[in-house]
């Protein structure tokens, strides 16, 4: 089908749709193509007229960059690469509006946070392993780093210059106040905004900010900040790193009142910021995961999770089961919703801890867990389970699969493929959004009901 006659298509059916009591909107942005530029920030997209370049378009559909740059890319904390002409140092860094933040002088860059980023500056070499692999507009197999310009983005200048054999690898410390870099030799040193090393260093790379030193003979505290090196925080038997899914600079560690070694009953631990201050009391046996900045699985004495809100300072999801699942990129709370695990059977609760899903559907006849929803097998039936609790089976909306919705979508829309291999958008009942009719491209389906298809934007509105 060519791009026009889907369009009209398109524009037929979402004018003469009234089902499921929601509207489709749009397009209300259009372009020869759209294109996500990540998996991890996908609020913003790339798009082309396939003659003049690429700009910036929001998922909301406003152009935020027109067209103007020959190559743009995410480089992560709201940085885009971008290119206008062949060579190897002619790559800079612009926001999502396309505010050039970094002149087009560099071939690389390393985002550390929000604040630090790493303008590399390369060469080519005749090893075998080079710092950067081939695929630079330079030529040439492999590639060497000869200098890195930090750049402090809050002040939007380039603080100091670091050579190949000063920079292995760097990292921000405390939410973007420090920069810790590791050279060649596995030294370390600690930069504040100036660029100025701090006397005292972090005794490794991946040190936490705030580590246990019961050899420094403290009274009556054992917490030691990495930074400074000075005493803080209440008296802790134990300190240990949680996984952090999404972060690089850690915002939190997990702290301990006993020191029992491993998974414990006889150790307590709690939640700690980077700054000594307690988020939770010590009412768990471990903390496992910590998701967003605000959620975090923990575990009682019966070896059982649950979710403990730091926001709110409480836990939402009572230590009841044996698994709570989780996304990498989108966290363990889905619409409201949390996938629970108990004896091999899977269900949802609500942030209240509140049952919406029986826990009735066997880990094994789980297909595809879409967030708030998944798909089942139930003998030869397959079914759509949604987390307030509502069955559909596919047969009554005409699907035959059901695909992953993408990485900032929360479940509660999808996207159906019928038998003849055509595209539907059905809600997380399985109630229609639209017809059958989308078989030129995947549609795409993102957070809040915004809808990416065959370069068109749409909103789909409850």
């Amino acid at each position: 089908m060519n791009r026009m006659l889907a369009f009209l298509l398109m524009i037929a059916l979402l004018l003469s749709l009234p089902i499921a009591c929601a509207e489709v909107e749009g397009p209300i942005f259009e372009a020869d193509g759209i294109y996500e530029m990540t998996t991890y920030e996908s609020d913003v997209f790339k798009f082309t007229d396939h003659a003049n370049g690429y700009g910036i378009v929001s998922l909301e559909g406003e152009e935020l960059c027109p067209i103007q740059f020959g190559y743009i890319d995410w480089l992560g904390s709201g940085y885009f690469e971008v290119v206008n002409e062949n060579g190897l140092d002619t790559h800079g860094v612009v926001d999502r509006n396309g505010t050039q933040l970094i002149p087009c002088k560099y071939a690389a860059f390393q985002v550390f946070s929000e604040q630090w980023i790493g303008a590399i500056l390369l060469e080519p070499t005749d090893d075998e392993d080079g710092d950067y692999g081939s695929g630079f507009f330079g030529g040439g197999d492999q590639y060497n780093i000869t200098t890195v310009d930090i750049w402090y983005m809050p002040e939007q200048k380039a603080v100091g210059t670091l050579d190949r054999a000063a920079f292995r690898r760097a990292r921000a410390v405390n939410g973007g106040e420090y920069l810790l870099v590791e050279d060649r030799s596995d030294g370390l040193t600690m930069y504040n905004a100036a660029f100025e090393a701090l006397d005292h260093q972090f005794d490794g790379f991946e040190t936490p900010e705030i580590k246990y030193a019961p050899d420094k003979k403290l009274t009556g505290n054992n917490l030691v900040s990495s930074i400074t090196g000075e005493d803080i925080g209440a008296d802790i038997k134990g300190v240990e790193d949680a996984s952090y899914a999404g972060y690089r600079d850690r915002k939190f560690i997990v702290v301990y009142a006993e020191a029992a070694v491993g998974f414990d009953k006889a150790r307590r631990a709690a939640l700690m910021a980077t700054d000594g201050t307690l988020l939770s009391g010590f009412e768990f046996t471990d903390v496992r995961d910590v998701y967003g900045d605000r959620w975090a699985m923990v575990s009682n004495d019966d070896y059982l999770y649950g979710l403990y809100d730091m926001l709110e300072g409480k836990l939402v999801v009572p230590c009841e089961y044996d698994e709570l699942y989780y996304d990498y990129e989108n966290g363990v709370v889905f619409n409201g919703y949390v996938m629970v695990l108990k004896d091999g059977k899977y269900g949802y609760v609500d942030l209240e801890g509140n049952v919406t899903c029986p826990l009735e559907y066997a880990s094994e006849n789980v297909d595809r867990v879409l967030g708030c929803s998944f798909t089942y097998f139930d003998g030869d039936a397959a079914k759509l389970v949604a987390a307030d609790g509502v069955v559909t089976e596919f047969a009554s909306f005409g699907a035959e699969e059901i695909n992953y919705p993408e990485d900032s979508s929360d479940g509660t829309l999808l996207v159906a493929k019928n038998s003849e291999g055509v595209y539907g958008v059905v809600d997380w009942h399985g109630e229609a959004i639209t017809e059958y009719v989308l078989d030129d491209n995947l549609p795409a389906i993102y957070r809040d009901g915004y809808m990416e298809y065959n370069g068109m934007i749409y909103h789909i509105v409850p």
